[in-house]
């Protein structure tokens, strides 16, 4: 998906042309990796906003397991495969203690690319969906220096289908409205 390869790139330009004093942190999602993708968060806290955050993330290749995909019944036990090919997202969030500690919320957009096949078609297709989500989260440092960090969140918002069809033929895969996104991310502040 090149569009999304050239959202993320002006992006990064962006954040690095800001950037300053600014701190960083660079995050992982050990889930994705479990699913057999590949997660990576760039947060950014500029010097100018001590309580606001800006992270970029981009995700990709992560096989969503069937347990998953039967949590909306529509698709429950259907021979439904989704794999979540590329994954752009951004964030702007409100820390209430100084950035990379304690609560924090704000808005995320995603810009998701699927892949899509079910085990009765032998087509297979790929669609895009956009997401607005609400995102809270609490960063905790384990460890008494604090580089690394656990930052367990829930983001829930609605999601669109902006490109692609998510059916195949006659089947249809229900994409729902309401998206509950729980993550637990490890960072490393730097």
């Amino acid at each position: 998906m090149k569009p999304i390869r050239v959202l993320l790139w002006f992006l990064v330009i962006g954040v690095v042309h800001v950037s300053g004093q600014s701190r960083y942190a660079i995050e992982a999602d050990p889930a994705a990796y479990l699913l057999n993708g590949y997660s990576v968060t760039l947060r950014m806290m500029p010097s100018s906003a001590p309580h606001a955050l800006f992270s970029l993330n981009y995700t990709g290749s992560v096989d969503l397991p069937d347990a998953l995909i039967n949590l909306n019944h529509k698709n429950e036990d259907k021979g439904w495969h989704l794999s979540c090919e590329q994954c752009v997202g951004i964030a702007l969030e409100h820390a209430r203690e100084a950035a990379f500690e304690g609560f924090h919320f704000g808005v995320f957009v995603m810009l998701n690319s699927f892949h899509i096949r079910n085990d009765a078609l032998p087509i297979e297709d790929d669609f895009m969906s956009l997401q607005c989500l609400v995102r809270a989260g609490w960063m905790w440092y384990p460890l008494q220096q604090k580089h690394v960090y656990v930052n367990p969140s829930l983001a829930i918002g609605p999601q669109k289908v902006i490109y692609g069809d998510h059916a195949l033929v006659n089947q249809i895969y229900d994409v729902s409205f309401l998206e509950f996104l729980p993550t637990v991310r490890l960072g490393f502040v730097f």
